[in-house]
């Protein structure tokens, strides 16, 4: 009997053809891995024929062995800010990021929800990809309700808008949550699908939601926070001088001035309130003062003129260009009882 021996080399594990990058998200998907074993031996010292691994699976002879990269959904969805708002506010926009942290071109779907448990609820005016500067929300280029066609390792950004009611106060909170929904890409200016797991084939691509969710919807909250001036007004009234020899201070009757003061605060410590106007009519019991109207102790004139006080056709107004932040005006007239 012989004596045989046996050598045996691997000599082609490892080798792959690629057709994708390699990217933060892995080997793109659809690419085809391939590799061949070889394997040399010798009987009695002589070479004998190499053989090549066959891959049974293929139904050929020394068929080489070969998978497919699947299609790894995920995505990762974030909020930037909150966002400042005053009440009233119409178009305020809010600003989300979504990452396309998978292997393949995708399309976002986008969808929102109004958190609830807050203090108020604006109305939702629309959901928007960024199309300019991703920085400033434009409703002339900000108007596709869908991501189109994300790429790879690509970020987008996102608007949620709304409008702000009239009654939101200082302080107050409107949360809302940005979802997004992997679909599939490939076809420009066209939403596509929403993706769904697929029966694993190794021979072709299937998508995988990888997602933290597994579900390829990812979302992320943010809120409109109101910030304004809060203003507040009072107005007193007293004799300054009674008239015909009686006592200052003492009656109301026809003859004696009565001097208003009103008071004018902005009581928040942050926001300035500005182009502020007061209007207030004379009651037709009186007679106007000339030269009593003041503003914080400056004398201001009858005239539409430049200063900030007038009086016309009964009515005195005032205007004051800023209020600022904690920060108070007085303003004083005079009329005599008829």
């Amino acid at each position: 009997m012989k004596k045989m021996s046996m050598y045996l080399t691997l000599a082609a594990i490892g080798l792959l053809f690629v057709t994708g990058s390699a990217l933060a998200g892995g080997t793109a998907a659809g690419t085809p891995v391939s590799n061949q074993a070889t394997l040399d031996y010798k009987v009695g010292g002589v070479d004998q024929t190499t053989l090549n691994s066959d891959d049974p699976g293929v139904g050929g002879t020394a068929d080489a062995t070969t998978f497919v990269v699947d299609h790894k959904v995920d995505l990762t969805v974030a909020f930037l800010a909150d966002q400042t708002v005053v009440p009233g506010q119409q178009n305020a926009a809010m600003r989300y990021s979504v990452t396309n942290t998978g292997n393949k071109v995708m399309d976002i779907s986008l969808g929102s929800v109004d958190v609830g448990g807050d203090n108020f609820s604006s109305t939702l005016v629309g959901v928007y990809a960024d199309g300019g500067d991703n920085t400033t929300y434009n409703s002339a280029v900000d108007n596709v309700a869908f991501i189109d066609e994300l790429a790879v390792d690509t970020t987008a950004y996102v608007w949620i808008v709304v409008n702000i009611p009239t009654g939101a106060a200082n302080t107050q909170v409107d949360t809302w949550a940005l979802q997004a929904t992997a679909a599939a890409g490939g076809t420009a200016s066209t939403e596509g699908t929403a993706l769904t797991t697929e029966t694993n084939t190794l021979a072709a691509e299937e998508v995988v939601l990888a997602d933290a969710g597994t579900n390829g919807i990812e979302s992320a909250n943010s809120n409109f926070v109101v910030s304004t001036a809060t203003l507040t007004i009072s107005k007193s009234v007293a004799i300054v001088d009674t008239g015909g020899g009686l006592p200052t201070d003492s009656f109301a009757i026809p003859g004696a001035i009565m001097e208003y003061t009103i008071t004018v605060k902005n009581t928040s410590t942050t926001v300035d309130a500005t182009t502020v106007i007061l209007i207030d009519t004379l009651p037709a019991q009186l007679t106007w003062v000339t030269g009593s109207l003041t503003v914080d102790g400056a004398p201001q004139t009858e005239a539409t003129d430049g200063d900030q006080g007038e009086f016309q056709g009964g009515n005195v107004k005032v205007t004051i260009p800023t209020l600022a932040a904690n920060s108070t005006v007085v303003i004083m007239f005079r009329g005599t009882i008829k």
